[in-house]
């Protein structure tokens, strides 16, 4: 699936590039056939790169640091911690000690934190985190070492060497004339005795304990190309239905940046990809987030050229930009050792015969994108699939004015890179400085940041995974602590989102049709391709750009597909002009019985097309028949019941809502959003009033399950994640009925044991993570299905 780009409307970056196209229009030749001479156009302008400049000058750094108020946060963290109320919810004390480390501005604050949060992460048995922070408490000289050592020989049961280790510590700042001191360090003493005595092989020998890896798997997939398709790819042999096609991690990714938790800090690592975790956050920025210190360690090399955009929250102004940079900024390194190697008497000082000269080394290191012998330069190869990826910005080998804002981002990038980092200095070296002079080399840093905007405009890949909702609901109490024995809250704790931004080259050799033969998965950054129907060798393999038929009518993909990608789709939906989605989310006239089809959206390539929605469009139909405005009150009716409930200004019965429900989804088509969208309504209604459900009308909530469950399957396929997350309502209703008795272990249901059966299945699809959620939930409070 490719994304179109994203800028965050109203951004002051938004009104500089309205205000930029107003006043610099002309300077863009329209014959321009080329990244090159794109930017050269560009860079003519003084007045262009002063205004940048300005606007970045201008972003001061969002984040205010205060030792008082990082002390007052962890304040509030202890008084939580210390409660001894048994309905004490520790992830609050949690999320304080976090939001202490983003606005601390020492590293005692920043060390007391971390100490802090070991403490709480270990009473509830997240202990690898615990250890994490221990070190990190640690390495950032809490004043207090023995209380993080004391922690540390908790956490080391499982390994005798860090047992050793910790203990010496703990002895070198045992406190003297301590009595306490002098105890907790003998009952550590003891136990490492006894470790020794022990027979085991502890954690870490078995860490070292590795499989011989097998042989590669034979490629099931090759490249091919023709006039007609360009590169595609085909069935190397025979591929049977959910069989693994092909496996690949993102050349470069980014975080996305628009979810409710981030007002807070991030919650997944920028280095591994790891979600919901609780983070090591940047010492520098606070904003860029990774699961352990290794981790950033590890990423410090990319994200040193980042650091200031952050702090300024530069990236959050230009979507999928940032991708572009993060892009140049991996693959670099690798180009460096090309550039040294071109004569100079052929390329000094010429940007564009430098650019044409790379693409072409770039197209020869990767003809074939699932080549697997050894490359002459692998680390070029892996870029150089970057480079030859189509960058769909030209039009009939013209730039068109409706993509300047993509231009002058390359240029307010590669203006940040050389005033805000150090990436000009560390990579224009000596051995290629001569090549081109300051301008020379900004054309040709922002033409292959245009080039990757293009691509990743075209290219670019949502990895979705489930967000942990622990802090906006009641979910977790219902689940998670020790003294609430009621399932209930699995469809608040979960939802699924677009947790990062990547670009595969590999994957993205798939052509598009709007009913692709492949489906997706991830499991951290790692996407697997595997096969949605039975493949034949030879049948090409097909993805889909985000346009599929059964989520879009004809006219929407065509004109999506021609807009974004510049190409008259002609797969087999489309070239039988099918428009069964308008069908399927059409509504019966409730007078003479004839179907009401909703407008096409309107997809338009002018600059100014995006309109509001007409709210009240999917109430207010007329019928050309017999003039009936088709106004479904009973939809405005369910909406205002579900509204009384929530505020308990009249309480509702189930049996009445249920009534009113049937009433308004009566006529609608069978894949109808609004009607799946209420349906979800309704199952967290009866889902959150749990005193409602009874053996009398149980029957209800299940029927709504079935329906959502069909819905989600028919639409987006069993091994989806939208039917996965439809199955959270339906985990929560089975444990609803299983706490009430109306299901028991001799009373089961066997329609609900094979959609049991069905989703756990399904769930396979999910990171290992949010599987161990899945399957921790369903033996505790669906045991009666559990295996």
């Amino acid at each position: 699936m490719s994304l179109p780009e994203q800028q965050k409307e109203g951004s002051k970056w938004d009104s500089l590039i309205r205000k930029l196209k107003e006043n610099h229009r002309k300077l863009l030749n329209k014959s321009c056939c080329n990244e090159i001479q794109v930017q050269s156009s560009q860079h003519k302008s003084k007045e262009i790169k002063r205004e940048i400049l300005n606007y970045l000058n201008e972003l001061e750094p969002v984040l205010k640091k205060s030792s008082q108020l990082s002390e007052e946060i962890r304040s509030e963290g202890n008084k939580i911690y210390k409660r001894t109320d048994p309905n004490v919810n520790l992830m609050d004390s949690i999320f304080l000690y976090t939001l202490s480390m983003k606005c601390s501005e020492s590293n005692s604050d920043l060390a007391f934190a971390h100490g802090n949060r070991a403490a709480a992460l270990m009473r509830l048995g997240f202990n690898k985190v615990a250890r994490n922070d221990c070190e990190e408490a640690i390495r950032l000289e809490h004043p207090d070492p023995f209380k993080i050592y004391e922690r540390m020989c908790s956490l080391s049961n499982g390994c005798i060497r860090d047992m050793r280790k910790n203990v010496a510590e703990l002895e070198k700042f045992c406190k003297k004339g301590s009595k306490q001191s002098k105890e907790i360090l003998f009952k550590y003493k003891t136990r490492l005795k006894a470790m020794e005595k022990e027979t085991y092989v502890d954690e870490e020998e078995i860490s070292k304990l590795t499989i011989s890896e097998s042989k590669e798997e034979e490629m099931k997939i090759k490249q091919m190309f023709s006039d007609e398709n360009g590169r595609y790819v085909i069935a190397h042999k025979p591929i049977g239905k959910n069989e693994i096609i092909y496996k690949e991690i993102p050349y470069a990714f980014i975080p996305v940046h628009n979810y409710g938790m981030k007002r807070y800090f991030n919650t997944d690592c920028e280095n591994c990809a790891l979600v919901n975790i609780w983070p090591f956050m940047c010492l520098g920025c606070r904003h860029s987030v990774y699961c352990s210190s290794a981790c950033r360690k590890e990423h410090e090399q990319i994200h040193k050229y980042e650091c200031e955009g952050y702090k300024k929250t530069l990236f959050l102004e230009i979507g999928i930009a940032h991708l572009s940079l993060r892009v140049l900024i991996v693959g670099f390194k690798a180009l460096c050792s090309k550039l040294e190697a071109l004569d100079r008497k052929i390329f000094k000082n010429s940007p564009e015969k430098i650019f044409e000269k790379i693409l072409e080394l770039a197209k020869n290191e990767c003809q074939d994108y699932f080549d697997i012998s050894k490359a002459t330069d692998e680390e070029f190869r892996d870029y150089a699939r970057i480079l030859c990826l189509q960058p769909n910005i030209f039009r009939n080998n013209s730039y068109p004015p409706r993509n300047l804002p993509y231009a002058y981002t390359a240029q307010m990038l590669t203006i940040y890179l050389r005033e805000y980092t150090t990436f000009f200095q560390d990579y224009i070296t000596n051995k290629i400085k001569d090549l081109l002079d300051n301008s020379g080399w900004d054309v040709f840093i922002s033409a292959l940041i245009l080039r990757h905007i293009g691509q990743l405009i075209s290219n670019g890949h949502a990895i979705i995974d489930f967000r942990q909702n622990i802090f906006t609901t009641e979910a977790l109490k219902l689940m998670l602590l020790k003294n609430e024995p009621n399932g209930g809250g699995l469809h608040m704790l979960l939802k699924s989102q677009r947790v990062f931004t990547g670009i595969f080259p590999r994957i993205s050799m798939l052509n598009h049709s709007c009913e692709p033969n492949i489906r997706n998965a991830f499991d951290g950054k790692q996407l697997t391709i595997f096969a949605a129907r039975d493949i034949s060798n030879g049948d090409e393999i097909f993805n889909c750009y985000g346009p599929h038929w059964k989520l879009m009518s004809y006219q929407e993909r065509q004109d999506t597909l021609r807009i974004q990608y510049n190409f008259v789709c002609k797969c087999t939906k489309c070239a039988q002009n099918n428009d069964e989605y308008r069908f399927n989310n059409s509504v019966q006239c409730r007078l003479c019985g004839k179907r009401l089809f909703y407008p096409d959206k309107i997809i338009s390539e002018d600059d100014d097309d995006d309109k509001d929605d007409d709210n009240d469009a999917n109430f207010r139909l007329k019928c050309d028949d017999c003039k009936k405005v088709h106004e479904n009150t009973s939809v405005k009716k369910f909406f205002s019941l579900l509204a009384q409930q929530s505020d308990n200004s009249s309480p509702i019965t189930m049996n009445q809502l249920y009534t009113t429900y049937l009433s308004a989804v009566s006529g609608m088509g069978s894949l109808d959003e609004i009607r799946f969208h209420m349906t979800e309504m309704m199952l967290h209604t009866l889902i959150t009033n749990r005193d409602a459900i009874n053996l009398q009308n149980a029957n209800i909530p299940l029927t709504l399950c079935i329906e959502l469950l069909s819905v989600k399957e028919d639409i987006y396929g069993q091994f989806s994640i939208e039917f996965v997350e439809a199955g959270f309502f339906f985990l929560d209703v089975v444990s609803i009925l299983i706490d009430k008795g109306i299901i028991t272990e001799q009373n089961t249901n066997q329609l609900v044991g094979e959609l049991m059966k069905k989703f756990v299945e399904a769930s396979e699809i999910c990171s290992t993570n949010i599987k161990a959620i899945i399957r921790n939930y369903i033996s505790r409070f669906c045991y009666t299905y559990s295996d």
